[in-house]
């Protein structure tokens, strides 16, 4: 068995513990089209506002639930003791365990293997033009995806 080797996405020199914005985008296992049902898109938006209870120095700003992904911006204020890495593994831990129990209770589609894809993408956003096109990206996500269907 051939291991890959794990992208490291964290950026050289960035001090992770100042103030920031992160634009992160997270996936699917194999892009399957889960969130499609409306008890699963809740459940990820219900969970995406508790990171706000969560993690203090957390605010959410601009986000969106895909029928196979998510996109959100997290604002990280100065002195947050958390990884943004640990913030997402909570993030995914969370709805994976409810959408296992509504799977059981027969409300949603069961899944095979995992919910979601290894890693998560992450995007340090720079600067207030950085930060208005990505909000600009996850508004127009859902006219991209219906384009994308009617291919």
């Amino acid at each position: 068995m051939v291991e890959t080797e794990r992208r490291i996405l964290r950026l050289p020199l960035f001090d992770y513990n100042e103030n920031a914005a992160f634009y992160i985008t997270i996936c699917c296992q194999a892009r399957m089209p889960l969130f499609e049902q409306p008890l699963a898109k809740e459940i990820a938006l219900r969970w995406m506002h508790e990171l706000e209870h969560k993690y203090r120095n957390i605010r959410l700003d601009a986000h969106i639930v895909m029928p196979d992904h998510i996109h959100m911006i997290l604002m990280k204020m100065k002195a947050d003791e958390y990884p943004i890495g640990e913030i997402v593994s909570w993030y995914k831990t969370m709805i994976t365990n409810a959408y296992i129990k509504e799977v059981k209770n027969g409300h949603l589609q069961p899944f095979e293997k995992k919910l979601w894809q290894r890693n998560y993408y992450e995007h340090i956003i720079r600067n207030e033009l950085d930060l208005s096109e990505k909000r600009a990206y996850i508004q127009d996500n859902p006219r991209r995806w219906v384009e994308k269907a009617n291919l």
